[in-house]
Parts: C-alpha cells; sequence; structure tokens
C-alpha cells in the first residue's frame, strides 16, 4: 500500500499513530452505515452515487497535501474516515442496485463476472503502483492513482446511474417468482 510506506518512510508517522488513522476508516464505515436510510429518505438515489463516488474518486487527492508526521496522520486519518463512510454507501447501494436489475436466473454470472473484473485487476495495479513508486516516487506515483481514480467519476457521472430517482426493480421477475412458489408443492 503506497500510503502505508509514503506515512511510514516520506512522513515518519510512527507505526502506532499509523494504525490508529487507518482504523478511524472503521468508524466512517460504521457511520456510513448509519446514514443509509436518512439518505435514502433525502436525496435520490443517482445523487448519492455520484456524491460517493467522488468523495472515494477525489478524497486521495489530499495525501499531497501532508509533508510531515502531524498533518500526515491528521490527512491520513480524515482521508480513512471519508472513504470507509463512502465505500460502505457505496457498497450497500451497488450491490442492491446490480441485484435489483439483475433477473435471478443470472444473479450468480454477474456477481461472478463483477468480482473476477474487480478483484482481478488488484494485482495489476500493486504491480503498476510499485513500479511507478520506484521509477518516479510515492508522492507522485499517489497523484497519478488519485488522479487515475478521479476519471472513474466520470463514468458514474455520465451514466443511467446518475439519473435514478430510487432503486429500480423487476416487476415481471418478482411474479415469475411468486407464481413459482405457489406452484411448488407444500408438505
Amino acid at each position: 500500500m503506497p500510503r502505508v510506506v509514503t506515512g511510514l518512510q516520506q512522513l515518519h508517522i510512527t507505526p502506532g499513530a499509523l494504525s490508529l488513522t487507518l482504523s478511524v476508516g472503521n468508524v466512517g464505515s460504521l457511520l456510513g452505515a448509519f446514514l443509509i436510510r436518512p439518505l435514502e429518505r433525502r436525496f435520490k438515489l443517482g445523487s448519492i452515487m455520484v456524491i460517493v463516488m467522488l468523495v472515494l474518486c477525489l478524497s486521495p487527492l489530499l495525501y499531497s497535501f501532508a509533508s510531515d508526521a502531524l498533518n500526515g496522520t491528521l490527512i491520513f486519518a480524515l482521508i480513512a474516515f471519508l472513504t470507509g463512510m463512502a465505500l460502505t454507501i457505496y457498497n450497500i447501494y451497488v450491490v442492491s442496485l446490480r441485484q435489483a436489475v439483475t433477473p435471478n436466473h443470472l444473479l450468480g454470472r454477474m456477481n461472478a463476472s463483477y468480482r473476477f473484473l474487480t478483484w482481478g485487476f488488484i494485482p495489476l495495479g500493486s504491480l503498476l503502483g510499485g513500479f511507478l513508486g520506484n521509477t518516479i516516487g510515492l508522492r507522485p506515483t499517489l497523484l497519478i492513482g488519485a488522479a487515475a481514480l478521479a476519471t472513474v467519476c466520470l463514468l458514474v457521472i455520465f451514466s443511467p446511474v446518475a439519473k435514478l430517482e430510487r432503486m429500480p426493480t423487476l416487476p415481471e421477475e418478482e411474479n415469475a417468482n411468486e407464481s413459482l412458489m405457489k406452484s411448488l408443492p407444500v408438505h
């Protein structure tokens, strides 16, 4: 993780302080889980998705403001908190959205494909990050990664997801499942 290496080697944050700052993300995650219903009542689903994507994609740019152990610790804690909160909200809505728009008979394939694509690129990103970190330095690598991540926001902003008012449903699928359940013999 470049942020760990940056925190320990360049900013000289102690391992204990760095661990505490990263654990602040758990507090953000818990808060994000509690915010789901209030957000849902107040905002459109598409707006929530765009905002959490912006937080996830742009908060890593805050790394560039870290210059020493003290402000580095505070910035790392802020990033951990924001990303923990936004990632929890994002995951709850994205998984629900994928399940809502995917017919039941395709859910397994859809989830397997999604996991393969998202988790499959992690080793490539790690390899590229390590190469860039050794070649151009950690801080420029973090900024390049944050800038690349920021482009992902454009995919969400200009997608149909940004226009969603609420979670869609597949009524014909629900009716088919109800009919199937009624036709099964009950013992």
